[in-house]
């Protein structure tokens, strides 16, 4: 679908079909490839003709994009491999591909119809791909907040339906396989799912609000662990313990209720770590899956120029890109976080080589593969072939 057309049309729709309307998103600025002499010129040329996945190959970037490019210490990466982006591996920039567990998914956002694709799944190691369509018996419209692949391949999705005979939300879970086939749905009440991951053995959590109490003041867990059957195992993050003003996870603003504070959110599940990082309360929080011990720390961005794009976990190593939200910064950069407990974080920046062996720009972080960071590198808007999946290695 198209990138324009098509996000805009899904958010006239939501804005009719539900009492809430969406926060207007930054605009994501064009990608532009410079080409100085032969050199450049043969290297785009090999990019270009990339047709699945290459080894140890380098691609151009905005040097110029770089905070402190000249920087030649702190945490480095080195380029692994690299494979070109399809359209029909992306419904736009309403939502931008994300890769983990040996898969690369996008979805659609809202759902009318339940004879439309809706989740589009591909094997990073194959570029087999399924679509995947998605519907609740009784639905008049679904609003998915979410989509994850699990380390079991299975597919969680997150999100709220209303009934055409009752307009009242109910809030989900469900997990499919990838043949389509629906394995449980897991009625959330009135917490409302945001985000949503899956761990190692099998069970669920998600980051989430529920409304009444975000507009009444009252508090509530915000993260919460689910068991394989769907039965809460425990919640994390209490609403009191994060800052008074109001928030809205899910980027979007309500028609009722006190003013909200929208920001980016983030919930990751590791190997051995479930990460959350809220922006409007400028808090990450890290769970132990063994232990179940929850950890939080307060971290503001490298600078208060810039926003989180892309957030990924490696181990317990947390790593994020931040880009330029204001005119006039162009910041593109990788970062990776210094976790302190129960203090204040900080985030160190990543030099990412070029194949000069010069810091260069990070587009956007959209996931980890193995031991690798995925970075989308192109115009995330339309996906007219452009656009490049790269592999770097800490």
């Amino acid at each position: 679908m198209g990138g324009i057309g098509c996000g805009f049309f899904r958010r006239i729709v939501l804005r009719l079909t539900s009492p809430r309307t969406r926060n207007a998103r930054v605009t994501t600025s064009a990608f532009s490839i410079t080409m100085i002499g032969c050199h450049a010129l043969l290297l785009f040329a090999a990019v270009s003709s990339v047709s699945g996945q290459t080894t140890g190959e380098s691609v151009t970037r905005d040097t110029s994009s770089a905070r402190n490019s000249d920087v030649s210490a702190g945490p480095r990466t080195s380029l692994w491999r690299q494979r070109q982006l399809a359209a029909s591996e992306s419904f736009g920039l309403d939502a931008l591909p994300r890769v983990g567990n040996g898969y690369l998914w996008s979805f659609q956002h809202v759902i009318s119809d339940s004879r439309n694709s809706t989740i589009l799944v591909s094997s990073v190691a194959s570029n087999e791909r399924v679509q995947l369509p998605f519907w609740i018996s009784g639905a008049s419209v679904i609003r998915i907040e979410d989509v994850a692949v699990t380390p079991g391949h299975t597919v969680l999705i997150a999100g709220t339906f209303e009934r055409s005979s009752d307009p009242s939300e109910r809030h989900f879970v469900t997990e499919m396989d990838l043949s389509g086939k629906t394995l449980a749905t897991f009625d959330l009440g009135e917490y409302e799912p945001e985000r949503v991951c899956g761990t190692q053995d099998g069970t669920v959590w998600t980051l989430g609000q529920i409304w009444s109490s975000e507009n009444s003041g009252g508090s509530y867990s915000l993260l919460r662990h689910y068991s394989v059957s769907g039965e809460l195992v425990r919640s994390y993050v209490e609403r009191r313990d994060l800052p008074a003003k109001a928030l809205d996870l899910g980027g979007r603003f309500r028609q009722t209720g006190p003013p909200l504070v929208p920001g980016r959110t983030f919930l990751r599940c590791g190997e051995d770590t479930v990460g959350v990082y809220i922006g409007p309360a400028l808090t990450w929080i890290q769970v132990g899956t063994g232990d179940g011990e929850a950890k939080m720390s307060r971290v503001s961005p490298p600078s208060p120029t810039v926003a989180m794009s892309g957030l990924a976990l490696l181990g317990s190593t947390v790593y994020a890109s931040f880009r330029g939200v204001i005119p006039g910064d162009s910041t593109k950069a990788l970062y990776m976080l210094k976790f302190s407990p129960g203090g204040k974080s900080i985030w160190d920046l990543v030099r990412v080589k070029n194949a000069s062996d010069k810091a260069t720009g990070f587009q956007r972080l959209v996931g980890s593969d193995g031991p690798s960071l995925v970075e989308l590198v192109g115009q995330p808007r339309g996906l007219k072939g452009s656009n490049l999946l790269v592999w770097i290695r800490p």
